[in-house]
């Protein structure tokens, strides 16, 4: 009996406590609700005190999503339309100031090389060559009549003749941030410049000469030796002067111009040769017009690596149409660069040797006009 009842009381005492657990659940859930009921009565104040705020605005400001869109566009097409207007009064103020056409064209697309062969071409400027790295204030210039003066543009193939308004330049020197000289004073000749009196010439502060050895005629073919060249030779390193040859090529294959290779190696080698020797390449003619860019290209290999073989230092001449017209310049980052630009400034991003700045040069000893250049590489042997 006595068991009996104690599985009562623990029943009872079961059930109470289910009752207990359950009313505490309906007790949190009606707060729940209740929390929940005045949130949405928070929510719907809000909306109704937001819409009240966009009703004022829309009264103030009556426009339409539509209205919107075509006043940005108005406006944007407005300034383009500026825009156009601006570039356009630039340019003519460029044109009418006498630069050139490309000379706009290059200042509006710094990053391309722009340079004209029946057409104006337009070639990214690869960054991950070795730049140009002299500063334009560090070069000093002298002309005639009107002392040292600044820059100018140039024209459509590279190489303008000196700007006659200004005087033509008699010597261009680079010098470091102290004020200092560093560059070297050159200059290039060949049989058009007759007999050198080469003493003169070493006492007009000549440093180096690259001298022209000879070349390939450009119908025939024939490889011929400049009639000079012996005689300047002996007579430019007997006085002191740094000496170095080029070769004005007309090769149509890379056998020609390993040929032609051959050839200077066979004429040079009796003489101290400190300066490179390098491969003139000039506009295209009735023997190679066919050739196209890559065949200029192996041409031009075949040649500098057969110079570099046989222990001298091969360069590459030529202006801005050589460089980018006719051969692939970015196959010769490893060799040395003269370039022909006649101006205050040369226009070329890549890193040069020597710059062939005139062809209007006086040097005591020269009878009549020759080419001069700015060494900007010393060559020691």
């Amino acid at each position: 009996m006595k068991k009996r009842n104690k599985k009562k009381n623990h029943s009872l005492i079961q059930n109470i406590i289910f009752s207990f657990i359950a009313l505490f659940g309906l007790t949190v859930a009606a707060v729940f609700l209740i929390l929940n009921r005045n949130l949405e009565k928070d929510i719907e104040k809000k909306e109704a005190e937001l819409t009240g705020v966009i009703d004022e605005y829309k009264a103030q400001f009556p426009y339409s999503q539509s209205d919107y869109d075509e006043a940005v566009t108005g406006n944007r097409n407005l300034g383009i339309g500026e825009g156009k207007e601006n570039l356009r009064m630039q340019i003519k103020g460029s044109l009418d100031n006498g630069e050139t056409i490309i000379s706009v064209l290059r200042n509006l697309f710094p990053e391309y090389i722009i340079s004209y062969k029946n057409k104006y071409n337009f070639y990214p400027i690869d960054y991950n060559q070795k730049m140009d790295k002299y500063k334009r204030s560090n070069f000093l210039i002298e002309r005639e009549n009107s002392g040292n003066a600044g820059g100018e543009d140039d024209n459509q193939d590279g190489a303008d003749a000196d700007d006659k308004n200004k005087g033509d330049v008699t010597e261009i020197k680079y010098v470091d941030d102290s004020g200092v000289v560093v560059s070297a004073k050159g200059i290039d000749v060949s049989s058009h410049q007759g007999k050198i009196d080469w003493e003169k010439v070493k006492a007009d502060g000549v440093d180096f000469a690259f001298l022209r050895l000879g070349g390939r005629g450009t119908t025939e073919g024939a490889i011929y030796l400049d009639q000079t060249f012996i005689y300047n030779v002996e007579n430019a390193t007997k006085n002191g002067i740094k000496v170095g040859v080029y070769f004005y090529t007309q090769a149509t294959s890379a056998e020609e111009a390993i040929e032609e290779a051959e050839f200077v190696i066979e004429n040079i080698e009796p003489y101290d040769i400190t300066y490179p020797v390098a491969y003139d390449i000039e506009n295209t003619n009735d023997r190679t017009k066919k050739l196209n860019k890559e065949n200029y290209t192996e041409c031009t290999r075949a040649f500098v690596d057969t110079i570099a073989k046989a222990g001298y230092r091969p360069m590459i001449y030529g202006n801005l149409n050589s460089m980018v017209e006719i051969i692939d310049q970015s196959q010769f980052e490893d060799i040395d660069k003269w370039f022909a630009q006649y101006n205050d400034d040369y226009y070329y991003p890549y890193e040069i040797a020597i710059w062939q700045y005139s062809s209007k040069g006086r040097v005591d000893g020269i009878s009549g006009l020759v080419d001069l250049n700015i060494g900007l590489k010393h060559y020691d042997g």
